[in-house]
């Protein structure tokens, strides 16, 4: 007789792999396809036939590390669904998984001729193919462990309250560890502050700017609306202040908060324009005499900062980025950059998670210099988010530094950021251990089935609350409560399947019992 435990884990694992297969299809059309712009009769007139011709293309290390991860997942749930499901013996599954994933990235690549957006190439079939090829490996090479993750459950139920000690410890490392990554610990205090150019002097920005503020917190929502409506709006937050300029006719600017050293002028002072406001441009620009350092200090210290600043770009097309602000030693390392490419803005943020120069990732807001219109432009990062304030309105576009989106960006493109599900890959971190605990406590409780409902209900919710109490005291916001109900979802998910499937899983057991 074969025991329960291991007829009711048998089947969870067969459904955790067909779910696994399912999403990893998903995710490959929305990467490959996405924004699903397609132009068929257009393209088709133009290309006809040849349209199923793929050619080579360029492909660089990135590409083909993105191309193999896209298709592990899809590979090993292939294979554990045409193995254990099927029961084709592994000689046939590695040709079906050859095959399918070489017609699904064929078909893929072929759409892609059809999408202005895409770049399709015969390189891409191949490295899908092998990723393809490789879930099935890792599929193999984790079936040989099945009977290891059975004895795990095993002693879960026997150790339940070890177990949630051990996972509660997990859950505050991970959240500790994620705000360090999203902080601002490894800034550089040598660095100058510099407006409209690199040290180096080859990222020219031509434009005027009228006013520049920088404070040591990130200013919530009512007070940005303050700043904004007041005539002389960063008074109102003196208290936080670390720098004011103001920006206009000729000579040195001294920062009227008495922190930061003057700013003097680089390049060709006689060039130098006189107006409300200063003329920055390729022949002259501003730099502290000396490093920014007091500032640095301060907004290390609270991992904090808002900027404010009010610019009117003279040239619409500008490339280099073209640097408006840094703080920053060269063209690779730097604290933050806010910088021009063509009509869009770029900002540039040094953490443990981007990197020194702040490019992995970088915000990227479209058409905000679209003209050459005065704009008030404020940015605030709160330790986890960076968000941009055009003319007083919230910008849709955002940066939200988890470690997720760093770990998936080589599935993404660059100049995307998907937000959102970086954020479930978080939670999915913090409550997919917590969700399996959950589940093995609801059979080993004794009593009527309904209190035991109610029981688990009530640790979901303390649960979701209890994590969601950590992030707000370590990021210093406030109650969200799309957070609550990602952790609620990811808690009862494997609850609730249990619950649509009680019947085949009966049946089965009563079958091989």
């Amino acid at each position: 007789m074969v025991p329960p435990e291991f007829t009711r884990n048998s089947l969870l694992v067969e459904r955790l792999i067909m779910i696994i297969a399912f999403l990893g299809f998903l995710l490959i059309l929305y990467k490959t396809l996405y924004p699903f712009d397609f132009l068929f009769s257009e393209t088709y007139n133009k290309l006809g036939y040849r349209s199923l011709l793929l050619g080579w293309g360029e492909t660089n290390t990135l590409d083909v590390q993105g191309n193999l991860l896209l298709f592990i997942p899809l590979g090993f749930g292939l294979t554990g669904y045409l193995m254990q499901t099927m029961r084709l013996p592994k000689r046939y599954s590695f040709s079906v998984i050859i095959i399918i994933s070489f017609l699904l990235s064929y078909t893929i690549e072929v759409l892609q001729v059809f999408q202005p957006s895409r770049f399709p190439s015969m390189g891409d079939v191949f490295s899908n193919s092998v990723g393809g090829l490789l879930g099935f490996l890792l599929f193999r090479l984790w079936e040989r462990r099945v009977k290891v993750f059975d004895n795990l459950l095993l002693f879960v139920g026997k150790n339940l309250w070890l177990c949630f000690f051990g996972y509660a410890l997990f859950a505050l490392l991970v959240s500790i560890s994620f705000q360090w990554y999203s902080g601002l610990s490894n800034w550089n205090k040598t660095f100058p502050l510099i407006l409209g150019n690199e040290r180096t002097g080859d990222r020219p920005w031509e434009g005027c700017i009228f006013e520049l503020h920088i404070a040591d917190k990130a200013l919530s929502e009512s007070e940005m609306a303050s700043v904004f409506s007041e005539k002389n709006s960063f008074a109102l937050i003196k208290d936080y202040l670390l720098a004011s300029y103001q920006l206009s006719a000729l000579g040195n600017y001294r920062d009227k908060k008495g922190v930061l050293p003057d700013l003097v002028w680089t390049g060709k002072t006689h060039d130098v324009q006189q107006s409300e406001g200063v003329f920055l441009s390729h022949n002259n620009w501003l730099e502290t005499v000396v490093s920014a350092e007091s500032l640095t200090q301060r907004i290390v210290e609270t991992s904090q900062f808002t900027l404010g600043i009010s610019l009117a770009t003279r040239n619409t097309s500008q490339t280099g980025p073209a640097r408006i602000i840094s703080l920053s030693e060269d063209t690779g390392c730097r604290n933050f950059t806010l910088a021009q490419l063509k009509t869009d803005l770029i900002f540039r943020l040094r953490t443990p998670l981007t990197g020194r120069n702040g490019t992995h990732p970088e915000l990227i807001v479209p058409e905000v210099f679209s003209s050459t219109n005065l704009h008030n432009l404020v940015i605030t990062y709160n330790g986890s988010v960076l968000h941009l304030y055009i003319d007083g309105v919230l910008n849709p576009n955002k940066l939200e530094l988890t470690p997720g989106g760093i770990s998936l960006r080589y599935l993404f493109h660059p100049d995307r950021y998907h937000l959102v599900c970086y954020k479930i890959i978080y939670y999915l971190i913090i409550f997919a251990p917590l969700s399996m605990l959950y589940s093995i406590t609801v059979k080993s409780i004794s009593g009527r089935y309904v209190i035991k409902k109610f029981i688990i209900c009530g640790a979901i919710i303390l649960s979701s609350f209890i994590v969601e109490a950590i992030l707000m005291s370590l990021r210093g916001r406030g109650l969200r409560l799309e957070n609550l109900m990602i952790g609620i979802i990811i808690l009862a998910g494997p609850m609730v399947l249990k619950l649509l499937l009680p019947k085949k899983i009966t049946e089965n057991e009563r079958k091989i019992n």
